[in-house]
This record gives structure tokens, sequence and C-alpha cells, in this order.
């Protein structure tokens, strides 16, 4: 559907080059003595069944697809899976109508042992990394390139993969050079050209691999033509041939040509040897189904994981005596083997979850599916809390004051949600004699109760978050921390961690210190009462006062802020309200945002940077710190094609040029454009990275949605481990103790962080989502307003603004009696026939249509089911949804703000 050549260009060569890179982990020579002695003669590949060989148009990435779209897990499907024949040239399948997941061939290679992995990564043969998955694409694959490489290793297939999961530490074999991917887009966007010889010899080698088979060379030792796709790319000079096979054709084959590509534009590409490690959760969620007399089969809802081979035996006879009644009853089991010869792996039952859809039953499916550890915490964690009770109270230790600033008599307050609990932040403002000010911002201690090493520390890295769902938290640290000791409650005494600055009126720094400290907060607000207390002429309290100083410097800083280039970007964060009986949601409402949330996101980033700079300067080769890379010119590209829809032209060329076009793209009459713009461009952006200053150079320490060159997380040490991190990197810089951590530990502690925030947050989404399609389920269908965002060519998204909730519109599911799409013009039109005529709707972007939105519960999964409602929008309707829009919470985002 595109109709650009340079498109269809780089298509065309990944597609080849992925081809190649699946023929040549076929082809590899075994290793095996036992399994080298089952080829027969030398070199030469044979074809058992011609018939079963793979081809070009049967890669395992189509299957993927296509099996993805049956709901399938990611089994390698008969006609697809690489079978790996010693001395041959091949690629056999299992045949298509046997009712086992086994073969007589081996699919997967055997793992090396722990001794032959650990000798080959001390010669350098192999490299060692935690393995990751594509959460949308199983084929998609990588491990961190560390210090061998600039990019990370990609992974190209499952027999590639060799039977590792997501989140194993693996060991790697790098395939040679010839093999690596040629990042054709990085090389256009930097403006360097792959040569025109490469790219020739691409194209040659796709005409050859399109001849019919009496045309092709690959012959067998049979005499017979080799229609496998193994023997067409040989024949085509696209493959190292195995030993004793013919010499290729004197035409130089590609794999020459990729020597010519730098190898900034190459991504290499390896094969999986061996496990180190296997992750640590090996329960999954699924579905039971029946398979023979003696085994059922497991289907992950993951689609990461392997299909289980579950023993009747071991089911709970319930179960077994009527399969069908559980066929979306969510089940939990784990994987206790997988060999060789299989497509599946052996499995055990755990237990059943409940009825998918159900609510209990779906929120504990999330917290396996991501892996968020939410069992209560063990006695040995609990040991290490202080003995605190209603007979034992809290009190400050006399030893403690003389080690910390007494700051008791500061006016301190917090301002936080009105449900919130840990009170982690707090903040001053007191005029200075010189006329400036003294702004203070104040983050509990928890670095005072939880010590390096202990096994409340062990359980809190582990974690590396507190975890938020629509109905339940999951806490990094036990309650006693999180909701007493490390909140800092109006009235009650506290240790905390305070960066302090002298600033002036115009809100410039003329000086930054950290000191740990000991504070009585006078008040703990919510949002709205601050927010009171501003706008309320008559108070003028010395709180009060604090407070108005507060927001007039965090405008100053702000607006700073956006003329360095930071970005406002949008999001709509939507709130449940439950019953207090069955806990269902009974109510959904947006985010209500005030100035004070400002207030509080500015001091918190400028407290983050301080602390950034502070750590990095005493400690450069391993401060935590938190980089967020621009995103590459490609990512742009819907948010552009978006604003020229719209009339609007976009500059993405630096954050500030973009921060710059957003501002401007209000045109009259279309309040909302603005905000949808900047949806559109959070969408855009890379993820932020936490990372050891050690482990990269200072150029590249920038967060690019801040536009700040230095940035890392200080300001909430009760649920993120990195920022616990660096609180125990400040007190190091202030008694000039010894750092407890080498580098490489940092380093490996961001990783962590990092996957647990990424895991954290699609938890927290998937939970939303959860209560969305629970509320619509129960209290709808809802006739809504609806804004387009985004035209495909047999869909659209749209925004539905009471909700806050994306959603996606096929065409062929409307009812009407034909859909065309103009590409052009980015409009998707459909034609109904009423009884009063014949009624066009078209659907552009930023056009508002009114929806009905229903939700269904199919084959154990919710899905909505939003359709065009025919009459036309009416004049009171927009109003509501230009005023619901353009109430969306515009920030810079909670994730960096606190």
């Amino acid at each position: 559907r595109q109709n650009n050549s340079e498109y269809r260009r780089d298509l065309f060569v990944n597609c080849v080059q992925l081809q190649y890179r699946y023929i040549l982990l076929t082809m590899s020579e075994p290793t095996t003595p036992q399994r080298r002695g089952r080829g027969r003669g030398r070199g030469r590949g044979r074809s058992r069944n011609s018939s079963q060989q793979a081809s070009p148009a049967n890669t395992p990435q189509r299957s993927h697809r296509r099996g993805r779209g049956r709901g399938n897990s990611q089994q390698p499907s008969p006609a697809t899976t690489p079978q790996r024949s010693q001395g041959n040239s091949r690629v056999s399948t299992p045949r298509s109508n046997q009712n086992t997941p086994r073969s007589r061939n081996p699919i997967f290679e055997e793992h090396l042992s722990m001794e032959e992995m650990t000798q080959g990564l001390e010669e350098g043969k192999y490299l060692k990394g935690r393995l990751r998955i594509n959460t949308k694409n199983f084929e998609d694959c990588y491990v961190p390139g560390g210090k061998a490489f600039k990019r990370d290793i990609s992974i190209p297939s499952l027999a590639a993969r060799n039977r590792a999961l997501d989140g194993d530490i693996v060991v790697v074999e790098v395939l040679p050079r010839h093999t690596w991917r040629v990042m054709h887009s990085e090389a256009r966007e930097a403006g360097v050209d792959i040569p025109a010889d490469h790219m020739q010899s691409l194209e040659q080698a796709l005409a050859q691999l399109q001849l019919a088979p009496s045309q092709g060379k690959g012959r067998s030792h049979r005499g017979r033509v080799d229609q496998s796709a193994a023997g067409r790319m040989v024949a085509a000079g696209l493959g190292a041939s195995a030993p004793g096979s013919p010499a290729k054709p004197s035409t130089a084959p590609v794999t020459d040509r990729v020597s010519t590509v730098p190898d900034a534009y190459l991504q290499p590409v390896a094969k999986v040897v061996g496990i180190f490690r296997r992750s640590a959760d090996l329960a999954f969620v699924g579905f039971v189904r029946p398979m023979n007399d003696r085994k059922c089969v497991f289907i992950p809802r993951d689609t990461r994981v392997p299909r289980l081979m579950l023993k009747r035996t071991e089911l709970p006879a319930e179960i077994t005596s009527d399969l069908d009644a559980y066929e979306y009853t969510l089940a939990l089991a784990s994987l206790s083997g997988w060999e060789t010869n299989s497509k599946y792996a052996e499995g055990s039952f755990i237990k059943l979850l409940g009825a998918s859809g159900a609510v209990d039953a779906e929120t504990e499916a999330i917290l396996r599916e991501y892996r968020i550890p939410s069992s209560e915490f063990d006695d040995a964690v609990m040991a290490c809390l202080p003995k605190v009770d209603d007979d034992h109270p809290f009190t400050i230790p006399e030893e403690e004051l003389a080690k910390r600033r007494d700051l008791r008599q500061h006016r301190i307050f917090s301002i936080d949600p009105p449900t919130a609990r840990d009170l982690d932040d707090a903040l001053h403002c007191t005029k200075l004699p010189n006329g400036n000010y003294e702004v203070g911002v104040h983050i509990a201690d928890v670095s005072h109760f939880i010590k390096p090493n202990t096994a409340m520390d062990k359980e809190a890295a582990k974690r590396g978050t507190t975890v938020y769902l629509s109905n339940r938290r999951i806490d990094m640290v036990p309650g006693l921390l999180s909701s007493n000791l490390c909140s800092l409650r109006g009235g009650e005494e506290r240790f905390a961690f305070s960066c302090i600055w002298e600033m002036t009126p115009e809100a410039d720094i003329v000086s930054t210190r950290f000191t740990k400290s000991i504070i009585r907060s006078r008040a703990a607000l919510q949002y709205s009462e601050a927010q009171m207390r501003i706008d309320d002429a008559t108070d003028n309290t010395n709180l009060t006062v604090g407070i108005r100083t507060l927001n007039s410097l965090a405008k100053i800083l702000k607006k700073r802020r956006i003329q360095d280039g930071a970005l406002m970007l949008a999001s709509t964060e939507v709130r449940f309200r439950m019953d207090n009986e069955t806990h269902d949601p009974v109510d959904v409402q947006l985010k209500q945002t005030y100035d004070t949330n400002s207030l509080v996101e500015e001091f918190m980033l400028l407290a983050n940077v301080s602390s950034a700079r502070e750590v990095h300067r005493h400690f450069p080769q391993c401060a935590v710190l938190r980089r967020h890379p621009s995103p590459p010119p490609s990512n742009f590209e819907p948010l552009l094609k978006a604003a020229a829809a719209a009339g609007v032209t976009l500059s993405t060329a630096s954050s500030k040029e973009l921060a710059v076009s957003l501002d401007q793209a209000q045109p009259v009459g279309q309040p909302y454009l603005s905000t949808l713009l900047r949806i559109l461009a959070t969408r855009c952006m890379l993820p932020a990275k936490y990372f050891s200053s050690g482990t990269v150079v200072q150029s590249e320490f920038s967060h690019y949605g801040l536009a700040s060159p230095i940035y890392t997380h200080f300001t909430s040490p009760i649920r993120r481990y990195a920022d616990l991190l660096v609180h125990r990197l400040l007190a190091a810089s202030l008694t000039q103790e010894q750092l407890p951590y080498e580098h490489d530990d940092v380093a490996a502690i961001a990783n962590t962080c990092n996957e647990r925030k990424e895991a954290a947050k699609r938890a927290q989404d998937a939970s939303s989502t959860l209560f969305m399609y629970v509320y619509v389920h129960q209290h709808g269908p809802f006739h809504e307003e609806a804004i387009v965002y985004r035209v495909l060519d047999q869909s659209c998204d749209v925004l539905v603004v009471r909700l806050g909730i994306e959603v996606r519109l096929y065409a062929d599911k409307q009812g009407a009696e034909s859909y065309e799409y103009d590409e052009s013009a980015q409009i998707l039109r459909l034609k109904f026939v009423e009884p009063q005529g014949e009624i066009v709707k078209e659907l552009g972007f930023l056009t508002k249509h009114r929806i009905t939105l229903a939700t269904e519960l199919i084959k154990g999964k919710y899905v909505f089911k939003p359709r065009l409602l025919i009459e036309e929008t009416s004049e009171e309707a927009k109003a509501t949804a230009a005023a619901v829009t353009a109430s969306c919470d515009i920030a810079v985002g909670v994730d960096e703000a606190d």
C-alpha cells in the first residue's frame, strides 16, 4: 500500500536478509558426534519430502502473523518448524498429520554445559546477557550488546532462541558479520547511503529466488532438485555452504557486499547456545485444552511462552471429567522442561485462577503475566523493621539529632492526590533577609531504615517499584515504612533527605546543598486544597503565602524549561469509583489538574536535576542517572502525517522546535487539536532508562523530553528502588564514606530497575484497561463522543473523550453498504443505505462522531465493540467533546516529575 520507492526497497532488503539468516541458522554444522553420524553423504543437501520444505513465502514471521490472528501462542507450525539434519543443507519438517508435537529429528540444538559456557565466555567466544522478547512479536528477541557492541544483538528466530524464555540469562554465539541486519532507515536518516552494488546484488538474489526448480543449481546427492529454501539460497549465492558442498557460483554473493556497510548501521545477529540461568518465575497464565487420552495442552496467554504439555493424571478430576466446562477458565501452570525434539515444553499444573473476565481472576493473571511480586513480605524482611506499635511509638533518637539538621521549626507542607498514603515529599519556602528565598524539597529518608544487603533491601531491589493497579497497590517496602515511618504526615516528626536552594525572586539558583534532616510537616494538603488557598485572596497566613510564592517561582521555572525545549506532552488518565461491596467500577472520571500539580512537578524536577549533578560530580563512574534518547526521525512519521491532515506544520529537528511548533498548533475552531497532537507526540518517544554513568558517554546523558543535560530520580524512594540508590550515593558524598557498590553492581541494578518499571507500567495499563472493559460491560452500552486521531485503509482510531480511552473502528463492522479509503486526503468514507436515503460518513483526522460503545467477552477475552451512530453530532455534543478533550491531562508526566 506504500507508494514510496525507498520504503519498498528497504522492505525488500530486510525480507531477503531475514530469509537468509533463517536459512543460515538451519544449515549450521552439527557438533555432537551422535547427530553427526546421522547424515548420509557429506555436504550436499537432501530432501526426504520436498513438498514439506520451507519456502521464501513461508517464513516463520509470516506464519506467526497468521497464527497470532487466530490467537495462537508461539508454536512453530508444522509447515515452518526448522529441523536440524546433520551434514545436510535442508529444512525438514514434521509430518502435518502427526497428533504429537514431538519429532524424530531435533528441532533445537543441545544446550552447552555450564563448564562449556564458562570456558567460552572466558575465551571471548560467547557473550552473556538477559534475553528480552517483544511482547507483540515473539520472534523479535534481543540480548544486550554490552561492551563488545554499541547496540542490542538480535536473536532472529525461534530456532535461534533455542528454548530460552524472556528474562533468562543466556549465552549466545554471535554469527558471522555477513549475516547481520543492515539498518537501512538509520543509515538513510544519518545521510549515509548503502552502496549501490549491495542493493543490486540483493535484487539479483530475489530474481534468482523466483526461478523454477529446474533452473536452480542446488542439486541433492540423489540427483533431484533441492527445492528447499536452503537449496535455493545456496543456489543464489546467499549462504555459506555446508562442508563438502559444491562451490558457490562465480557471481559475488550478497554476503560479500555486507562488508561494505559501516558497522554503525549493522545489527549483530546471534543464536543461543546455552541458558546460564533461568528466569526465577516459570509460572504462566493460560487455558487448558484436551490433546489426547494421556495429555492436555496448556495454551499461555503470553505468546512469548511455549505451549505446555500437561499429564492428565496431574490435573484435578473436576477438570479432566469435563474439560469443555473449563475451556475459558484461567489456570496457572509452570514449565518443568523442554526437550530438543519437541515443539511443546513439559509443564506442571498449579491451580485454577477463576473464570476469564472476572476481576479477581484477571487481576491475579495480570500480576502473574507481568511477574509482579505480590506475596506478603516474609519474616526475614519484617525482622528488619524497627519495633514500633501503639505501646512503642516512633521517636527521634538523640544520636540522630546530633547528625541531622533540625528543620522542625520551618513551615513545611506536602501536596498530594486525595488517595495518596505514601507522602514521600514535602516543601517549604522562607524569605531571607537579602530578599531571596530559601526553598526546600524534603524527601522521606528511606535509606535510614533500609540498609544495604539486608533481607529488606534485597526484597526491595527484586520488586524495584511499587505497582498501582486500579483496585490495589503492591508496595515495594512494608507498610510500616511506606504508609507510616516514611510518610511525611502532618504534625509528625520524620527523617528526611533535604535539597535546599537559595533562589532569587526571578527563580535563579544562588546555591544548592543537600543534608539529612528532621522535619515536622505543618499540613498534608490535597491539590485542590492547596489551590483553594492560592485562590482565596483573604487567606494571608504564613503557610499560604509560602505556597503562593512557590507557585510564582514554579511558573518561572516551567517557562524557562519550555524555552529550553522541554515538551509538554498529553495523556488521558482516568480514575474509577468502586462499589464498596462488590469492588466493581461504578463510575469513571478523567483526572483533574490544578496549578498546584505543576507547582509540585517543577520543584520535584529541579530536585532531581540537582541530585543528578551532585552524584555525578562525586561518583562520575557509577552514578545512577536516567536518560531519554531522542527519537529517530521515522518515529515522528505518524505525528507529521496527522498534523499535515489538519493543515499544521510541525518541526521535529529538536525537542525545542517540536515544543514550539506544538504550542503554535492551535488553529481557531479546533481547541482539541493541540491535545490530540500531544497525545500522538507522546507515542513517538522512546522510553527513558536508568543507567550507570560509567557505561555511557556524557554526551548521551541528556533527557530529551525534559531538555535537561543530566537527570535522575531522587524524590520517591518509598516506591522506586533507583531513588533509594541515589539517596545512598548522596549520603556517601556527604560523609565521604566508601560507596557500598562497584561499577558493575550499579549497572546491573539500573537494568533491573528498568525491567521492573516497564513491567509495572504494563501491569498498571492492563489493570486500567480491564476495569474499563468491566465498567462498559456492566453499565453500557454508551453513546459517546469520539474524535478521529488516526486513519488507516480499513479502520480508524478514535479517542472516546468522556472515558479517555482509544478504540479502533473497523470499516467492515459498521454495517455500511460499502467503504473506500482516500489515501491522499486520509479519509475513510463509509456509505450507509438508510430509509431516508444514502448517507456517507467521512472519517478523517479530527472529525467528531457519535459512537455506541459496548464490550463483549469472546473466547475468554474482553473486546470493545464500537459502532458509528448514523445521526449527525449535535452542537451540544460538539461543545462537550471540545470541553472534555481540553481537560485532558497535559503535563510532563508523573513518571519523570515526582
